[in-house]
């Protein structure tokens, strides 16, 4: 089979251009290479059969690899192998079993060197110990891009970041999901403390993806004149999802939020039944519903909202406690859900599957559920 020049020509080039950015901009590029490399890391993953890895895009990736260390500074070649060291351990958490320790009650606090199924030099605390220097930075807090790749040369912190110092020796399982995520502590050389979410057997490469397009609308709707927008202040908000194979990644923790499922249904602490204690149960409500024909359907929604009171508007009351506060939450709270619902439909079938509200400033964040996005914008 001959091979086409032209063809050939273009891969050149393309390496050559994806080389130079990671040489460059070091923190920005290389976490997405080591990504690619992952490609066919999905042994332990229940969802092996799902991810097809396209074996000589994962070999070529692992080729340019070499290529930025050979050819980039004693800095970038030991900031490569540094991130696949931080990389490895991130995953070898990510796909961690979690049903002994739900199955024990042990959901907090759990420390890493209880655990034998991770080898020690693989886990977070310890995989960095022997790299006193050209430390990765904190994975969901990069540089901020510099137009003369000026990033510190391994010797001072980014500008806009920190690097990663240490990780706190014990890690918590989320309260819900299906996968229980995993919760990381991550400290920054300048002392700062970012918790993580480490994600495992899911892939978030589309949530990323989704973030990308998020924090491009933000930027339209920033140069938006004003006027247009009736003076409003509108914007969505991001967290950062970090892919580091097609069954692992690493999630931005959004500090002072909790799912409005939370906040409404928790039993005994919930504000229903805190404000409503002898109305309907929302197990209830939702057997009656199920339990119904479907010719009836209608006449069993209107009792259930006979007997289940709306009770989301004392969140407010709760968290903003003058009358200014109160009104500019509800304010922010219903902008920021018209744009949610205005750039979903825009996008095409987004489905809800988490809506979390931050308690300190009442900005409503959206966690999708977008397996089917692509694929619907394609049919």
């Amino acid at each position: 089979m001959s091979i086409d020049p032209a063809r050939n020509s273009f891969q050149s080039v393309l390496q050559n251009l994806v080389c130079n950015i990671c040489i460059e901009h070091p923190y920005h590029g290389i976490i997405q290479l080591i990504a690619l490399a992952n490609g066919n890391n999905v042994v332990r993953s229940k969802k092996e059969d799902m991810f097809t890895a396209n074996v000589q895009k994962v070999e070529a990736v692992k080729k340019i690899l070499q290529r930025i260390r050979n050819s980039g500074s004693l800095f970038v070649a030991e900031l490569v192998d540094s991130y696949n060291i931080l990389v490895d351990s991130y995953i070898s958490l990510a796909m961690l079993p979690t049903d002994k320790f739900v199955q024990k009650g042990m959901q907090k606090n759990i420390h890493f060197s209880n655990i034998r199924e991770i080898s020690k030099h693989l886990q977070l605390p310890r995989c960095l110990r022997s790299r006193s220097q050209y430390m990765p930075c904190i994975l969901t807090k990069p540089p901020k891009v510099q137009a003369d790749a000026n990033y510190g040369n391994g010797d001072t912190d980014p500008i806009g970041s920190e690097r990663i110092q240490s990780f706190e020796s014990s890690f918590s399982l989320t309260d819900s999901g299906i996968h229980r995520p995993k919760i990381v502590v991550c400290r920054g050389s300048c002392g700062g403390s970012f918790k993580q979410l480490v994600k495992g057997d899911d892939d978030i490469r589309q949530d990323a993806v989704m973030q990308q397009v998020f924090s491009s609308m933000n930027v339209f709707l920033k140069n938006e004149k004003k006027e247009a927008l009736g003076g409003r202040d509108l914007r969505l908000i991001t967290y950062r999802c970090v892919p580091l194979s097609p069954a692992t990644g690493v999630l931005e923790w959004v500090e002072n939020t909790i799912p409005i499922g939370t906040y409404l249904t928790t039993s005994a602490t919930g504000a229903h039944d805190r404000y409503y204690p002898g109305e309907w149960g929302n197990s209830l409500c939702r057997l009656h519903m199920q339990c119904s024909p479907p010719s009836q359907k209608r006449a069993s929604f209107d009792e259930v909202c006979r007997h289940y009171s709306p009770s989301f508007r004392f969140f407010f009351l709760e968290n903003f406690s003058t009358p200014q506060l109160w009104h500019h939450a509800r304010m922010i709270y219903t902008r920021s859900c018209a744009v949610s619902s205005m750039v979903g439909h825009i996008l095409g079938r987004l489905q809800y599957c988490s809506l979390v509200s931050d308690q300190l400033s009442a900005s409503f964040v959206l966690h999708l559920f977008i397996d089917r996005f692509f694929l619907n914008r394609h049919r």
